[in-house]
């Protein structure tokens, strides 16, 4: 049986985390302990080790990113899985690098706890039944193969992370640059790593965003175009008006006078 700790300076969180892991029911998690905070977790991790840990990654007096920290190099075993806010970028793509199991969005989810507990808990499990064979009549032969090692991070949290920075920023005001710095990548290699995840270039991706929030504002009859290339983006409404043309094959006017636009 695996012992879970889950460390949060509000006990509301806590409290709701530990009432969805019972929802849950997995069978490997014996012992449950909480924390209020990093310094009390450590406290009573020298009394008893837990399997795995769901820590928020922003608390007073000690962070969990350095809880996670101390714990790689003392306890490498431990799996952390961080609780973050839609602001947390840096901090979750620092506790990657010291390699967490994954992150979870607050407020968290059932489904998305329980997809990041199952993965943590097979991580745990230092040999995975991968493969069942009869070996002669009535009895059966186990191959046994070790786990596979967790990356430092994992491809979908990532994209993740850079989809909702994205979105987090005004319209135009974010760079290719400035995203893969944000999960420590090359710039040549970003590009190439992001059109694969997203089958479109960041340019294309970012164009795209900005053209479908512009349709949503042009069915507000109130709000004038200028004012649209404006929350999009553009600071002039023909440069505005040319590309929404070559995105909607209409000019913003044109697209106005469809029945239903107006």
């Amino acid at each position: 049986m695996l012992n879970l700790m889950i460390v949060d300076d509000e006990e509301l969180i806590r409290e709701d985390i530990k009432s969805k892991v019972f929802r849950i029911a997995h069978p490997a998690i014996g012992h449950i302990e909480m924390a209020a905070s990093a310094i009390e977790a450590k406290q009573f991790m020298r009394k008893q080790k837990p399997d795995v840990v769901i820590s928020d990654i922003r608390m007073p007096e000690m962070d969990g990113l350095t809880l996670i920290r101390e714990c790689a190099q003392t306890d490498p075993e431990m799996r952390f899985i961080v609780l973050s806010g839609y602001d947390d970028y840096s901090y979750v793509r620092e506790a990657f690098k010291h390699g967490i199991v994954d992150y979870l969005l607050k407020p968290v989810r059932l489904s998305d706890l329980e997809m990041q507990l199952n993965k943590a808990i097979q991580l745990c499990t230092p040999l995975n039944l991968q493969e069942t064979r009869l070996s002669s009549p009535g009895q059966s032969e186990i191959i046994l193969k070790p786990t596979r090692q967790e990356q430092d991070y994992s491809t979908k949290s990532m994209i993740n992370i850079v989809k909702q920075y994205i979105e987090s920023r005004p319209y135009g005001e974010v760079t290719l640059a400035e995203v893969s710095s944000l999960v420590s990548m090359n710039y040549s290699y970003f590009s190439t790593w992001f059109k694969d995840e997203t089958g479109q270039t960041f340019s294309t991706y970012i164009m795209t965003l900005r053209m479908e929030k512009a349709i949503k504002l042009l069915n507000n009859p109130t709000l004038r175009i200028n004012e649209i290339a404006s929350q999009v983006g553009y600071d002039n409404i023909y440069h505005f008006s040319r590309a929404f043309k070559n995105y909607s094959g209409k000019s913003p006017t044109e697209y106005r006078k469809i029945p239903g636009n107006e």
